[in-house]
């Protein structure tokens, strides 16, 4: 993965301030991602009832659209984003999905840019 300098990411579980905390950031000014990005939010409940792999390629998806997102904003500005690979892959990891599906995907993961820092 490719550092991203101006690319912050907040992590963690549900119910721990992260949505909270990105909405402070958003109020004092900063641009703000979030994962799913809204261009596909509306279909998550679809993909939240399938098998664990489609599930976790509609997530992953959306960490993808949020790193392209971030490549161009990072340029100009610091950009926070509200959950990002490490939270998606944790997730699907404890509900079950398999070392070896996940492994299979290190290609794509080296190709996702990885934030300048991951606040948990």
């Amino acid at each position: 993965m490719k550092e991203l300098g101006n690319f912050l990411a907040l992590e963690g579980l549900d119910g721990v301030g992260k949505s909270t905390t990105i909405q402070g950031l958003r109020e004092k000014g900063y641009t703000v991602l979030k994962t799913p990005p809204s261009e596909i939010a509306s279909i998550r409940t679809i993909f939240d009832s399938q098998q664990l792999r489609v599930r976790f390629m509609y997530y992953l998806t959306g960490v993808m659209m949020a790193g392209d997102q971030a490549v161009v904003l990072s340029a100009h500005e610091k950009v926070f984003c509200d959950r990002y690979l490490l939270t998606t892959v944790a997730a699907h990891n404890a509900m079950g999905l398999e070392e070896s599906f996940l492994s299979s995907l290190t290609p794509i993961f080296d190709g996702i840019p990885a934030p300048e820092a991951t606040i948990l």
